[in-house]
């Protein structure tokens, strides 16, 4: 727009987070002085109708052709938040100002999921396709140092995106981490140790941050600051490996439940947790531990983790607290917010409620440091080591 001439005004909707904010920001870049003139005060939409109004007038007679006005509206997603009326009353600026302006909404989520009960009128859909790789390759050797060579900037993007375009593809991620490994890449280029035509031997050196950051994806565990100091210090110690996770008390044993609900069999739990059993009970279930142990299958851990039903979770939750907790709201919601944080994984489909099944993400360090919190033996409970 800018090199075509067009008046046009863009604004962030993450940055404009009150209808204020917005509707000030969109008639401060209109005014036929732009930024340089007083900023306009509006707090509601009649308002911005009226001031819209004017602000094409005082154009029209600094600029007498008509001409179209733009509102370019980033992360358009944000607007639902603002208030029922604020997304239909945008799409229809043109109707209700009488003037000539044309809203151009940017998202990265399909129009339906904007569309509300009433008062929307249908815009004109442009869908943009997905990044190919050699377009994410162009984007990326875009940010590489002047200082530094391109044809090792782009191996090294070139490396990055086969690692990381399965779990991840999000542009910006990618440009991250772009920027927080390409000095652990030409460390040892610089160090003389490697030369800077041998992919192997340099992917050899970063491959061990590779691994350790795929599983701390979107993450900001540590600021882009912090990560260069480290790299140049040398310490190697650029992903915090103990990190700390605060949890509610009922969502620690929710992830110690999980992740035993995950590695024991469901035909232990009868063993492993029953608070009583008769000694023919006891006897049968020695047994069948026996003839597990004989029984030539994997361990477990080695095999991963494996889904289980909420009734089964709750089962063992209630057996960690030795305390009939009634299934509240609470405990569901503190599910459902392990789900969002990463730490389980919702494997039934989320169109399945009425038998969901769950998995735990966590590794045994992990939990085994989070139930030592809670005065939880974690190695006693599991099926493999009672």
């Amino acid at each position: 727009m800018e090199s075509c001439g067009l008046r046009h005004a863009v604004v962030n909707c993450v940055e404009a987070c009150t209808q204020r904010l917005l509707f000030e920001q969109l008639l401060w870049q209109l005014q036929p002085g732009g930024l340089s003139a007083p900023r306009p005060r509006c707090d509601s939409i009649a308002a911005f109708v009226l001031e819209l109004a004017k602000v094409a007038d005082r154009v029209g007679r600094a600029d007498p052709p008509p001409r179209t006005s733009y509102i370019v509206l980033d992360n358009a997603e944000r607007l639902r938040g603002l208030g029922p009326a604020v997304l239909p009353a945008l799409l229809r600026l043109p109707d209700l100002a009488g003037v000539a302006v044309c809203p151009v909404l940017i998202s990265t989520i399909i129009w339906e999921k904007f569309r509300g009960d009433t008062g929307f009128t249908e815009p004109y859909l442009v869908h943009f396709p997905a990044y190919r790789k050699d377009d994410t390759l162009r984007i990326l050797a875009l940010d590489c140092p002047r200082a530094e060579d391109a044809e090792m900037h782009r191996q090294f993007c070139a490396t990055l995106f086969d690692v990381f375009h399965g779990p991840c593809r999000d542009l910006n991620e990618l440009r991250h981490l772009a920027a927080l490994f390409f000095p652990l890449y030409r460390a040892p280029v610089e160090e003389g140790k490697v030369q800077p035509g041998n992919v192997a031997a340099l992917y050899k050196n970063i491959a061990p941050h590779f691994k350790r950051q795929l599983s701390r994806l979107y993450l900001r565990e540590t600021s882009t600051a912090e990560w260069r100091s480290a790299a140049q210090s040398g310490d190697g110690a650029v992903v915090p490996q103990n990190v700390s996770i605060e949890l509610p008390f009922m969502s620690k044993h929710l992830v110690v439940a999980a992740y035993l609900a995950s590695f024991n069999p469901a035909s232990s739990d009868v063993r492993v947790f029953a608070k009583r059993q008769s000694k023919a009970d006891g006897r049968r279930a020695k047994a069948a531990g026996r003839r597990a142990q004989k029984s030539d299958r994997p361990a477990q851990a080695l095999a991963g983790p494996n889904s289980f039903p909420l009734e089964r979770l709750l089962a063992i939750l209630f057996s960690l607290m030795e305390a009939q907790i009634p299934a509240s709201a609470e405990v569901y919601s503190q599910i459902s917010s392990l789900v969002t944080l990463g730490l389980l994984s919702l494997s039934s489909g989320a169109d399945n409620l009425d038998a969901p099944r769950y998995k735990s993400l966590m590794t045994f360090n992990e939990v085994a440091k989070l139930a030592s919190t809670l005065d939880i033996e974690l190695g006693r409970y599991l099926h493999e080591q009672s």
